[in-house]
């Protein structure tokens, strides 16, 4: 129930939570949590295109 009201926007985790399912997915916290990459992830994905 908890992942089914943040998807319909009744509840937000908190972001304690965030940090959790970032480290579990292998992914950057701040993309998670805002939708953007943070510094470090920046410049890794920058590296990458060029």
């Amino acid at each position: 129930m908890t992942y089914i009201d943040w998807e319909k926007g009744k509840r937000s985790p908190t972001l304690e939570t965030v940090v959790k399912i970032s480290h579990c997915l292998d992914i950057d916290k701040h993309w998670l949590a805002f939708g953007v990459f943070g510094v470090e992830n920046k410049q890794q994905l920058e590296k990458i295109y060029e």
